[in-house]
């Protein structure tokens, strides 16, 4: 509950509700919908066979994409060299090392787990209605151009994700 209630209290991307206190100074919006969302996890999976396992790889799927954008990022600044004025061209070399095996890695995992990281476009595309929301309460634009662009693509991953498990292309059995 605490990770929605300050991202929506100090930096603004959750709703307001997530930030609702009560007399006590204690933060019952996050900690209600935070939850029931887990209850409502719990109840599901109970009755769904594999669904603990299978939602704890969709999970695990769901953190490829921020380490290979991280990965990315970091080699971005090796090759660059902007946080590299005060370190030796050997300190520099071994962080285009690490920071190029972990991007190659990241790619692999990606492919690796490609069925659950397709079905993770759903959870993306569904959190961008919540990022919509939040946009338009606190007034803002809602999407700038790069940002429609990776909305669209998540909406036609999670079509694309929805079409083959109903069509049962890809299954989730563990």
């Amino acid at each position: 509950a605490e990770v929605p209630f300050i991202a929506g209290e100090k930096d603004g991307l959750f709703p307001k509700v997530f930030t609702l206190k009560n007399k006590a100074n204690f933060p019952v919006g996050a900690l209600l919908i935070t939850a029931a969302c887990q209850q409502a996890y719990l109840i599901i999976a109970y009755f769904y066979k594999a669904g603990y396992l299978a939602t704890v790889l969709l999970a695990v799927s769901m953190v490829l994409l921020p380490y290979l954008f991280t990965a990315i990022y970091a080699l971005l600044l090796v090759v660059s060299g902007k946080t590299y004025e005060a370190e030796s061209p050997k300190e520099r070399f071994k962080d285009l090392v690490i920071s190029s095996v972990a991007v190659i890695y990241g790619i692999w995992l990606l492919y690796a787990a490609r069925k659950y990281f397709l079905l993770s476009s759903i959870l993306y595309f569904v959190g961008g209605f919540v990022f919509i929301a939040n946009r338009r309460w606190r007034r803002q634009k809602v999407f700038n151009k790069y940002e429609m662009i990776v909305f669209f693509i998540l909406g036609f991953l999670s079509v694309v994700s929805l079409t083959a498990l109903l069509t049962g292309y890809v299954v989730l059995k563990i």
